[in-house]
């Protein structure tokens, strides 16, 4: 049995067993100089973060479709008026950053001629 473990062809094999450099670390490796061997191969696939960063959608819309989907969750029922709001307030701001939404555009969604700012 052991003998046929050893003569398996090359095709057969699938390699698992054996370590391979993450493609992230291809080009460390190569200004390093790492060859075969298993310690530094290790070594360096273990500075590769496990997860990729996934980029946010940062915009009002995002935000207010997020706020309406945990009240949804919750069991709120007033969730309809809140998109409606939402809505609202989105067709006289566009899809712009949260941080960036100021008195001025609650100011023209409620035609007050100015609202103080918070």
């Amino acid at each position: 049995m052991l003998n046929e473990a050893i003569h398996i062809p090359s095709h057969d094999i699938d390699h698992a067993d054996l370590p391979i450099l993450h493609p992230d670390v291809m080009t460390a490796a190569k200004l390093l100089g790492i060859g075969d061997d298993p310690l530094e191969i290790g070594i360096l696939n273990g500075l590769v973060p496990r997860t990729k960063v996934i980029p946010v959608v940062v915009g009002l819309k995002s935000e207010a479709e997020a706020f309406v989907e945990r009240m949804k969750s919750r069991g709120h029922k007033g969730y309809f008026q809140t998109r409606q709001a939402m809505n609202l307030l989105l067709q006289f701001t566009g899809d712009i950053d949260p941080v960036k939404v100021t008195s001025t555009h609650f100011a023209s969604v409620l035609h007050f001629p100015q609202l103080p700012p918070f």
